[in-house]
């Protein structure tokens, strides 16, 4: 998946400069990112009989086919009671027969003044019913097949209200800000106010995105990149509402500001849909397999309930500046951004001591039996007060389920970045770079130290629980996003990258091309390093590359041009990234594929999508079975 970012504020009035409005010349590069990301469109203008006012209303309708080529890997099945839902919902076959509407109008007033707004609504013929089993027959206890289930609203065979809302239908409002331009004696200021996209730096994968600055600024809508082919970078940026600022103090130098009045986290695509990575890595989930029930023995699942999420509101800001060197033609931007984390890395469990023993004590055969029974004659024979409490029972899911605890996501507040980026041109490419030190940043964690915790612990039991299930006490009501709850530490992230355009050759006539390097490293931890990820190690470099390679041959029908895009993301070394997307050793994906455009309002792209590497290797991992081909026609107006 490709965006472009490059210092965009998502303006309605296209500039070639990067987003500070440098005196930079119109580069080659940018309309190389233009490439690679969108296809060319006409804008509807509209005849407002004013010359003064400008209105443009447009309109791309898309209709999209994906299809499942890749039969169930044993085990990405086997992995855990809590990754493989996903996978069981879908045979070979259709997985998504969707079709999507983007409209954007922009009203613009002598050329300095207006409003935008835009939205987007879709539709998926797919997502009625599951091809779920029921059971997972290959994730087996004494030979029986296991109930994993993760829903507790829907029984098996069906998908949530959430993930219909997020993949079967439903609209939602974009951008809806107003935005201004005047002169302060030498100076050029502009503003936005309202729900609208900023990111910064010169990222321009999504690898380079989350580790860079623009995925700190702004939340992505994976969800929809992943399951939308064709998806165009202003789908998938997730706008807020803020007022944002722009001051052109000379030719050559500019600085921004922010302030962000809304919180928004990046979007994972939901429970149970094609391309979720489990059960537990999405914001609608409803609960988190700890023991798996074996029907054929009489077990019940038991595990944790989801609870609402915690997440910081207002208050991200952020401020940059940029120069630009006439001379040479770089320019160098420097950043300082006070945000809140936005990726799904801070989820937080509690396990109710009472429940947990009360739920296995009758589970014969269970390897905790023995601990739970322990636990129960001590509380009882000892007169411990209050006495244990009952696990929930859940029976809307088919199988009965016992809950023993809550579990949510924390977004953990107050992260300070600092970032410097560079910009040039070089032999023929356009070169972005740039360094990212991110302070009181959280750490990827380990989801079983996260989950299993306990709340509550009475003193007399203390001892026998560590011993036993070498746990502690975990105060689960206390944590928050000023008090988080998992491992926080300091990190160091490199971006470097190049657009260009493809030489006419007798392969091709032309094309573009892109490339990105990422590396991060965790430098130090200040605080709870004993829940980290364990493939996480201090000073350990983890490093990630992503190349894009789009060759094309124009008018081989009148008006008709081909595109041959091929894209591969591929860990080169480390075995986790600090931060949870973008950089586990040998683990990649891809497609190949041949698109279509004609007279620039429509285009069909058909491709292959596929998943590589280790199926316990990072979360990618567990949608290493997940290969499609996927058909996209889209038509601007």
């Amino acid at each position: 998946m490709l965006y472009s970012a490059r210092n965009s504020q998502r303006s309605p009035v296209p500039r070639c400069s990067r987003g500070a409005r440098l005196a930079a010349p119109c580069t080659a590069a940018s309309l190389v990112a233009a490439a690679l990301a969108t296809t060319g469109a006409v804008a509807a203008t509209l005849d407002t009989g004013n010359p003064d006012l400008s209105i443009r209303f447009d309109n791309t309708v898309k209709y999209s086919l994906v299809s499942r080529t890749e039969d169930q890997v044993k085990n990405v099945l086997r992995r855990s009671a809590a990754t493989d839902d996903a996978s069981l919902n879908f045979d070979t076959g259709i997985v998504s027969n969707r079709f999507d509407l983007l409209s954007e109008m922009d009203v613009v007033w002598k050329n300095n003044w207006g409003f935008r707004v835009s939205g987007a609504a879709w539709y998926d013929f797919e997502y009625d019913q599951s091809d779920h089993p029921g059971l997972n027959h290959e994730l087996t206890v004494q030979g029986f097949p296991t109930d994993t289930w993760g829903a507790l609203s829907v029984p098996p065979g069906e998908f949530t209200d959430a993930t219909r809302d997020l993949h079967k239908k439903d609209a939602e409002l974009l951008d809806a800000f107003i935005f201004g331009s005047v002169a302060l004696g030498d100076i050029d200021a502009s503003f936005r106010l309202g729900r609208h996209t900023l990111y910064w730096g010169q990222s321009l994968l999504v690898g380079g995105a989350v580790h860079g600055i623009a995925g700190s600024m702004a939340a992505i809508d994976l969800a929809k990149g992943f399951a939308v082919p064709g998806s165009e970078a202003k789908e998938l940026f997730l706008p807020t509402n803020k007022f944002s600022m722009s001051l052109q103090l000379t030719q050559n130098l500019a600085l921004n500001g922010y302030y962000s009045f809304e919180f928004e986290e990046y979007r994972l695509p939901a429970l149970g849909s094609y391309l979720s990575v489990g059960e537990l890595f999405t914001d609608d989930a409803e609960f988190v397999t700890l023991s798996p029930g074996v029907p054929a023995l009489g077990w019940e699942r038991v595990g944790l309930t989801k609870v609402p999420d915690q997440d910081p509101g207002r208050g991200e800001y952020g401020l940059s500046g940029q120069y630009y060197f006439s001379d040479s033609g770089v320019e160098v931007g420097v950043y300082y951004l006070n945000y809140y984390d936005k990726l799904t890395q801070g989820v937080t469990g509690a396990i109710d001591l009472g429940k947990f023993a009360n739920a296995l004590s009758d589970q014969d055969g269970n390897e905790l039996q023995g601990a739970a029974q322990t636990l129960l004659a001590l509380w009882n024979g000892g007169g411990i007060t209050p006495g244990p409490n009952l696990p929930d029972e859940f029976f809307d899911g088919a199988n009965p389920a016992q809950g023993v605890g809550d579990f949510n996501w924390i977004y953990k507040e107050d992260v300070t970045l600092y970032g410097i980026s560079v910009a040039l041109e070089a032999a023929g490419i356009s070169w972005g770079l740039e360094l990212v030190r991110r302070e009181d940043a959280p750490i990827y964690f380990n989801p079983d130290a996260y989950l299993r915790r306990f709340n509550t612990i009475p003193p007399e039991l203390a001892d026998v629980v560590e011993g036993f299930l070498g746990a502690t006490e975990f105060d689960f009501d206390a944590a928050g996003p000023n008090n988080f709850p998992g491992t926080v530490g300091d990190t160091w992230h490199f971006i470097v990258n190049g657009l260009g355009f493809l030489s006419p050759t007798p392969f091709w006539d032309g094309g573009t091309y892109a490339f990105e390097f990422t590396a991060s490293m965790l430098d130090s931890i200040s605080a709870n390093a004993d829940i980290i990820d364990p493939a996480i190690e201090e000073d350990e470099i983890t490093t990630q590359i992503g190349v894009v390679f789009a060759p094309i041959w124009y008018q081989v029908r009148p008006s008709v041009d081909v595109k041959l895009p091929m894209t591969v993301s591929y860990g080169l070394s480390g075995d986790q990234a600090p931060i949870a997307v973008g950089g586990n050793e040998g683990l990649g994906n891809g497609n190949v594929g041949i698109g279509i455009e004609y007279q620039q309002v429509w285009a069909v792209d058909l491709k292959y999508n596929f998943y590589f590497g280790s199926h316990d290797n990072g979360l990618l991992g567990v949608i290493k079975d997940r290969d499609n081909v996927s058909l996209s026609i889209k038509r601007t107006f």
